[in-house]
């Protein structure tokens, strides 16, 4: 009977002490990565601010062995996204063309990678393209 009474006193001095018969312990947040180097392209017209998804978008990158690309049309995002390469480069050139409109060249720096938790890397470019024929800006 002693020996239950010190065990039933002992074990509430345990969980007096920092035992504790529940789980409200701090969640560990941990880091989902940062995404792979991209681009994001949207083409629109220069007078009705349309989105184009006709466009043919080829990437160029500058001094890189790189091959260059062409984006792809995703039709949610509306724009043409593509993934840049891991080598490094200084510059590329993004190079819209469509048909009915003037062709499109635009230079941009390199993406510098962000390796921090969570870091989205997409160069985000928007291009205006002007129909021929028309005088716009």
């Amino acid at each position: 009977m002693r020996a239950l009474f010190f065990l039933v006193l002992f074990s509430s001095q345990l969980i007096a002490c920092g035992g504790s018969s529940s789980s409200d312990d701090v969640k560990k947040i941990s880091c989902t990565g940062f995404t792979s180097p991209n681009i994001s392209v949207s083409v629109l017209d220069s007078q009705s601010d349309e989105s184009l998804n006709t466009a043919r978008v080829d990437i160029i990158y500058a001094d890189s062995t790189a091959a260059s690309i062409e984006a792809t049309y995703e039709s949610q995002m509306k724009a043409y996204v593509g993934l840049l390469p891991s080598e490094e480069y200084k510059s590329l050139a993004v190079v819209v063309s469509a048909d009915n409109y003037h062709t499109s060249v635009s230079k941009h720096q390199a993406l510098v990678e962000d390796t921090s938790c969570g870091a989205k890397n997409t160069l985000a470019v928007t291009v205006h393209l002007c129909a021929t024929g028309t005088a716009c800006i």
